[in-house]
């Protein structure tokens, strides 16, 4: 994709994806290559691309963060909801985090705390989230003025068990946490 891109050939390799398409409809990496293509590209095809492929691929986690990218793009008030879906979908760790990460910073600028609340409720009734998770994420709550998404991470959190470093950064996360509320 890079020589394409380098050489000023970005068409053909929107052309190339179509093809391939046009035989493998069902094809969803190359799915999520054209549609992330067509948004790179700022292609006007892109919003009907995107509609039609998550409609197919529904369950895809990556093309529903491509699809919060290209609505995004267009301010479109309906980008966190998709980037909180597919935050849902997704099953990477890395990726999920970064994700939320980026759902924390966006919802708190639009000041809409109750999505990201509702994801870590989610998050936390399914048990995924360790301890040192929860501490991390309340304090990144706390950077992005989500007090009450932080309290709700930190609470009935059992800090006993750390050590060090650990036990001191819970103390202050804890702390924090309940100076914000």
């Amino acid at each position: 994709m890079k020589l394409y891109f380098e050489s000023g050939k970005r068409s053909e390799l929107t052309g190339l994806y179509k093809s391939h398409l046009a035989q493998y409809p069902d094809d969803e990496s190359a799915t999520i290559v054209l549609a992330r293509l067509y948004v790179e590209l700022s292609d006007d095809q892109a919003g009907t691309f995107l509609q039609t492929a998550v409609a197919k691929h529904a369950q895809n986690a990556l093309l529903a963060w491509v699809h919060h990218r290209f609505l995004t793009s267009r301010f479109d008030p309906r980008a966190l909801e998709e980037l909180d879906r597919a935050i849902a979908l997704e099953v990477n760790a890395t990726r999920r985090s970064a994700w939320l990460t980026d759902l924390m910073k966006q919802a708190a600028a639009q000041n809409r705390g109750a999505l990201v609340r509702g994801r870590f409720e989610t998050l936390l009734n399914s048990k995924i989230l360790t301890l040192d998770q929860r501490l991390k994420w309340a304090r990144v709550a706390l950077g992005n003025q989500l007090s009450d998404v932080a309290a709700l991470l930190v609470k009935g959190a059992d800090v006993s068990s750390l050590q060090g470093d650990a036990s001191v950064e819970a103390v202050l996360v804890l702390a924090e946490t309940e100076a914000a509320g």
